[in-house]
């Protein structure tokens, strides 16, 4: 029975290794790290297009849309800053991409915490960054004139109309006719710094705003009458100098225009008028 079954087991073993050397050679890592990009959120360049313009980040800190594609401040570094996080950089700039709590967008050298975003898929292959803040969800969006646009609402409420000014589409920069600079890698990874000074206390400068114009609001809309101060009326109550308006009828008129005013004074026809008075 032995002799039977050992060229069997040889003929199985023939086929294997002939199995294993017609099969493909595995993928290279980078490649396979490639083919998912989409899931895995790995490091690559980008282009955002929202409201009808590219995303760019100038030199000077501001965020706005332009529609020159070609620009070289329209091109990005998207990379994953830990799960559920990642991090957009300008790749020219070496800017990166923040939003404060109160929903302003900038561009800092300096990572913080207001850098930070979240990543949805959206319906027809688009993507909404933004970020929860004191219970509100603020977007990344852009206005109809490019301007970076403050889009905040609490948790409760769906975004609704404001979609179409925080719908995003992203796509892979192919890297022709621009040679990107290198940016510094950062000394210490998974530490965040403070954000600016002007970002840090937005709160605070966004309440005294609200305050000064509900204030001006409410004077537009409920004008008042110019009044004397309260202690000047007081103070001509309180006086001791009293006026005592005095009547005259045409025969005390006929009597001043025939005496002097000494005599009309002394007479009984100006006691009788200040009687009737």
């Amino acid at each position: 029975m032995h002799l039977r079954t050992r060229p069997l087991r040889l003929i199985l073993a023939a086929l294997a290794l002939a199995t294993c050397a017609a099969a493909p050679a595995p993928e290279p890592r980078a490649q396979r790290s490639a083919n998912l990009s989409h899931i895995t959120g790995t490091s690559r360049k980008i282009q955002m297009f929202l409201k009808n313009r590219y995303l760019q980040l100038l030199p000077d800190g501001t965020v706005n849309g332009t529609t020159d594609g070609n620009s070289e401040y329209t091109i990005l570094q998207r990379a994953t800053f830990k799960v559920g996080l990642l991090t957009i950089q300008g790749v020219y700039t070496c800017l990166y991409l923040c939003m404060d709590a109160c929903g302003y967008q900038y561009a800092h050298k300096d990572l913080s915490d207001d850098c930070l975003f979240q990543e949805h898929l959206e319906e027809n292959n688009y993507n909404t960054y933004s970020r929860i803040r004191n219970g509100k969800k603020t977007f990344l969006a852009l206005d109809n004139r490019g301007r970076a646009r403050r889009t905040q609402i609490p948790m409760s409420r769906q975004l609704g109309n404001l979609s179409t000014y925080a719908l995003t589409l992203t796509r892979r920069w192919d890297g022709h006719g621009h040679k990107p600079t290198q940016c510094p890698p950062r000394r210490h990874r998974g530490k965040l710094k403070r954000p600016p000074p002007r970002h840090r206390n937005c709160l605070q400068r966004l309440q005294k705003q609200n305050l000064r114009h509900k204030r001006k609001h409410k004077k537009a809309n409920n004008p008042k009458k110019k009044q004397r101060h309260p202690k000047a009326r007081r103070k001509h109550e309180n006086s001791t100098t009293t006026t005592t308006e005095v009547s005259w009828d045409e025969s005390t008129m006929s009597t001043m225009s025939t005496t002097t005013d000494a005599e009309f004074f002394r007479s009984a026809t100006a006691q009788e008028a200040v009687g009737r008075a």
